[in-house]
């Protein structure tokens, strides 16, 4: 489950997964406009950082989207 960073609110659930798969460009909108996120996104890069999920240590990479 998705949550927002700054307030540990779920805005995902594994019920969106369909959606996320079948129209990713489209479940980001639904995704930001559920965490209230306005605008347009920065074209800067987010800095990597490292969470832990269920005891697993992930590391997440910004990188340029797909052509």
């Amino acid at each position: 489950m998705g949550k927002v960073l700054g307030t540990n609110i779920p805005v995902a659930t594994l019920q969106d997964l369909e959606q996320i798969a079948s129209d990713p460009e489209r479940a980001s909108l639904i995704l930001k406009d559920r965490a209230g996120i306005k605008g347009r996104p920065s074209s800067e890069p987010v800095a990597e950082r490292d969470i832990e999920l269920c005891g697993w240590k992930i590391r997440l990479v910004d990188s340029p989207k797909p052509a």
